[in-house]
């Protein structure tokens, strides 16, 4: 497993899609595979990933 996809599995990482709004693990009742084909929609050059904001004040993160 990727490195980035057990991220996504944990939900420490989420899917940005087209229309601004994330996606994480839970939000697809975790399935992974829902999830992978969200991602495959964009392409490689495309893909944005985002942080959960839970982990935001841990990591010292700071909305701009």
């Amino acid at each position: 497993m990727v490195l980035t996809e057990l991220l996504l599995w944990y939900g420490f990482l989420g899917v940005l899609r087209e229309d601004g709004s994330m996606t994480y693990i839970y939000d697809v009742n975790y399935e992974m595979r829902k999830l992978m084909a969200l991602r495959k929609t964009r392409g490689p050059t495309e893909m944005v990933y985002c942080v959960n904001p839970a982990f935001w004040s841990g990591l010292e993160m700071k909305v701009s």
